[in-house]
């Protein structure tokens, strides 16, 4: 019999703006320190302090150092600007995480769920609303 792999999970922080960068698409990769086994497949992106939950799938995983992360990676995973920012950033929830330490980047695409669904709800709702609204007695 086939063994199948477990599901795989990354806890996001319970930060508004990362969580709307993820349901708008701005945000679809991650940086963990140290070298973590995570595979291409389906994964569940999750924070379980805000009830928040997405399906993606995990399209590529690369092995490296802090230094060594390419600004398209960094980009991807929610920071604009030189790789110092990038690491003064992950020093938020990595205290001891220098240039040199060796990170996982995790890259997802179609990213779905219940709060992708109800973004797409309230944007169509939105259009709607702004459409003229038409005189019929003309």
């Amino acid at each position: 019999m086939e063994m199948r792999p477990p599901l795989q999970a990354l806890l996001l922080a319970p930060n508004v703006g990362l969580w709307s960068d993820v349901i708008l698409g701005r945000q679809t990769g991650t940086i963990r320190t140290g070298h973590r086994a995570y595979a291409a497949g389906l994964v569940m992106l999750c924070c379980p302090w805000a009830s928040a939950c997405v399906q993606a799938e995990i399209v590529s995983v690369r092995h490296c150092r802090m230094a060594d992360l390419t600004l398209q990676e960094r980009r991807a995973a929610g920071f604009r600007g030189p790789k110092s920012a990038a690491l003064a950033g992950m020093r938020r929830h990595y205290a001891d995480l220098t240039m040199e330490s060796p990170v996982t980047f995790i890259l997802w695409k179609d990213a779905d769920g219940t709060l992708i669904k109800r973004r797409q709800i309230m944007m169509a709702k939105s259009d709607e609303a702004d459409e003229p609204i038409l005189d019929d007695a003309r």
